[in-house]
């Protein structure tokens, strides 16, 4: 007796193709997020808010300090980061060369004011903090109007 299957085999084939192009892709720029084009990324990020602060973690893996930049201007950080092809000695040759290299910039615009002079950045462990404190608040002034003379 012939088996005969309850799924079509045009929904099996999508179903495949659609495996596929999951399992493919899936370590490629693992641990990046896909940005405007083929072998472009950007790194994932997090930022939480405290009472005193925001704190922006980012994974970095494989960057050290000096390919990082930060920057802070009027409420927008901005990172960027390069991170460079390692050169081969002329005996060397490569066999699989699979790590990504280039730059990134990436733009975010806080959701408070911070106190600029106080930013700081930490690389630890291929992750990348960075705590910016909150603008303290004064308390609102009342203003005396007083009759011009």
């Amino acid at each position: 007796m012939r088996r005969q299957s309850l799924i079509p085999s045009s929904a099996l084939g999508t179903l495949d193709r659609g495996l596929g192009r999951l399992f493919d892709g899936f370590f490629d720029g693992f641990g990046l997020i896909p940005a405007a084009g083929p072998g472009v990324a950007i790194p994932p990020l997090d930022l939480v808010e405290t009472p005193e602060a925001y704190r922006l973690e980012v994974d970095l893996p494989g960057f050290g300090e000096d390919d990082i930049q930060v920057s802070l201007e009027e409420g927008v950080l901005e990172l960027r980061a390069e991170k460079r092809v390692e050169e081969h000695s002329e005996d060397e040759r490569s066999c699989y060369a699979e790590r990504r290299h280039g730059s990134f910039a990436r733009r975010l615009r806080l959701p408070g004011e911070v106190d600029s002079e106080r930013v700081e950045a930490t690389l630890a462990n291929g992750v990348l903090t960075v705590l910016l404190p909150k603008q303290e608040r004064t308390e609102p002034q009342r203003i005396a109007v007083r009759r011009a003379d």
